[in-house]
């Protein structure tokens, strides 16, 4: 129990600090399968998995988080009735449900893949209503789904001055800062996703005319849009620890 204690905490504490870097790498060689142990205990499975995906969402892999969500969340469906039984541990997987289902509902429209009927109506039934809202571009809806599934985060400096260096909000405000600049980033590609999906080619003057934006800007988008979606399903199953 010690030792999965220890290797619990070299995994989260690199995420509840913001570097999620080094937390992907505390998991590279972890496999949540056979007789390992963190495999025996499922709460356990589903809370790695849980930082998993989000460590992969800040740093731009969707396409990674979907995959991951979408299995731990069949994976929860599945074992509903046995955290049922455990009343001590119901409530914080329920939270952790809902939790993965606000991160994946942002990683979707980020990196729009296909979901598991199953997942897309917990999607609907949960955040459904936030979902539309984006789609008709309010913005502010990424604030309230972000902060519905990030952990708590901890500050890795100790400052006399409580606003400072993060302002008022704390470690998750700058988390959210960094988070909001990638949502800004993301702001016109869905528009021009659409554009694209209608058209096999389409002269840059036209779609220009289409976002009324000029030709630069339009180039700009386009090289932006190219770079995003490699970056986004760009899936490394090697890192992503399986059930």
């Amino acid at each position: 129990r010690t030792d999965l204690s220890k290797q619990w905490y070299q995994r989260r504490v690199p995420i509840t600090a913001g570097d999620y870097h080094m937390a992907l790498s505390c998991i590279e060689h972890v496999q949540f399968k056979d007789k390992d142990m963190m495999a025996l205990v499922p709460a356990c499975q589903i809370t790695a998995n849980y930082y998993a995906g989000f460590a992969y969402l800040m740093i731009r892999k969707y396409g990674n988080t979907i995959q991951l969500y979408q299995h731990i969340l069949g994976y929860m469906q599945r074992t509903k009735q046995f955290f049922q039984n455990r009343s001590f541990q119901a409530d914080d997987i329920n939270k952790k449900n809902e939790q993965m289902l606000a991160l994946l509902a942002i990683a979707s429209t980020f990196c729009p893949l296909r979901l598991d009927e199953s997942v897309n109506i917990q999607i609907k039934e949960k955040q459904g209503d936030k979902v539309a809202r984006i789609q008709h571009g309010d913005m502010a809806v990424y604030d309230d789904l972000f902060f519905s599934g990030c952990p708590k985060f901890l500050s890795p400096v100790v400052s006399e001055n409580p606003t400072s260096p993060f302002g008022s909000s704390g470690p998750r405000g700058l988390q959210l800062q960094v988070f909001k600049a990638e949502v800004e980033q993301q702001r016109l590609i869905p528009t021009l996703r659409s554009f694209l999906k209608l058209y096999t080619s389409i002269p840059i003057s036209k779609l220009a005319k289409f976002l009324d934006m000029h030709e630069n800007e339009v180039r700009c988008c386009l090289m932006a849009f190219k770079h995003k979606k490699e970056k986004s399903t760009d899936c490394d199953s090697a890192l992503i620890p399986l059930l």
